[in-house]
């Protein structure tokens, strides 16, 4: 079993809430011997996983988020590993990228599993996947508003060039103008 984050459908099964690493790691083992099937879940959570990564890239260019954009680019019908996996959390946004991970795998029954916090999820855990998603949202909507502040801050900084007052850079020796330029 590698260090990450494992998903898997809800239909096959779920380790005790109190099972140990070992029993855990039986577990994900016996799944990834499983042959390959279609499985609209996983689809539906690449698919939501994918918009997430779409919205944060935006903001964020560390590969934990950029190497999963298209990540749902598949036939939903062609067969998938019972398994899913992230090797890592994004460092910049843990808690974000974390709470994702737990809504998307709720909103399609998947289970959880973080190797390193030991973090058993089922789908029923929703007070806590609620929340984090919701402060993701609102972390979002933070970044646009700034984003959308400096755009127009910048544009009020900047004005249209008038062609009567072009440096001398931008007109031929005679004093005429730049074919170019559009007065």
């Amino acid at each position: 079993m590698f260090e990450g984050i494992y998903l898997w459908d809800a239909k096959h099964g779920t380790p005790k809430r109190n099972a140990s690493r070992e029993e855990v790691a039986d577990f994900i083992d016996k799944l990834a011997e499983q042959p390959n099937e279609v499985n609209h879940n996983i689809y539906q959570f690449t698919r939501f996983f994918d918009d997430f990564v779409k919205e944060a890239s935006e903001f964020y260019e560390e590969p934990a988020i950029t190497d999963y954009i298209g990540m749902s680019d598949y036939d939903k019908n062609e067969p998938v590993e019972l398994l899913y996996y992230f090797d890592e959390l994004a460092q910049e946004i843990p808690e974000h990228y974390w709470a994702v991970i737990l809504k998307g795998a709720q909103i399609n029954n998947l289970v959880v599993y973080h190797t390193i916090s030991e973090q058993l999820k089922d789908p029923k855990n929703t007070k806590q996947t609620t929340e984090g998603f919701a402060i993701w949202k609102r972390h979002l909507n933070k970044l646009k508003t700034k984003e959308k502040e400096r755009e127009l801050s910048l544009s009020k900084k900047t004005k249209p060039l008038n062609p009567n007052e072009l440096p001398e850079t931008l007109m031929y020796a005679d004093k005429t103008k730049h074919p170019n330029m559009v007065s």
